[in-house]
């Protein structure tokens, strides 16, 4: 099987440097789910959050909002600053290294600072989530 975009005829049709340029911040931005997964998700978070009888969480630290939600054995989380900004990541509880990145409304420097300031608050012990009823999907 080829991969790429071929012409009628089978001939390799050249693409726009923008689809590389997105591959590579999207490579960059999944570098920092990754370090979330494994330091908060995998560091804790996970047995916190699927032991609790309520499915929403929320958290919070400086200008970030976390929100988390699961269910039926899938957890989403959400960060966000206050002007909107906003990178949402996905889960499920059974996978060994299958978070991933599903929706963002951020620059990529945006999603890469809340990502790791996140990852660095659960590591330095200032992330403290509580349930929150009024998170739902």
């Amino acid at each position: 099987m080829r991969l790429g975009v071929y012409d009628r005829e089978g001939h390799p049709v050249p693409q726009p440097r923008i689809f590389s340029d997105v591959r590579e911040v999207y490579r960059r931005i999944s570098e920092c789910v990754k370090a979330f997964e494994r330091s908060v998700w995998f560091g804790g978070l996970q047995d916190f959050i699927v032991k609790k009888a309520v499915s929403g969480h929320e958290a919070r630290y400086k200008d970030l909002r976390v929100m988390s939600y699961y269910m039926c054995g899938a957890a989403r989380f959400q960060i966000e600053l206050p002007d909107g900004s906003r990178v949402t990541l996905q889960t499920l509880e059974n996978e060994k290294s299958g978070m991933g990145l599903f929706g963002i409304d951020a620059t990529e420097t945006q999603a890469i600072d809340m990502l790791s300031r996140v990852t660095a608050a659960w590591e330095f012990g200032k992330l403290k989530f509580k349930a929150d009823q009024t998170i739902h999907v």
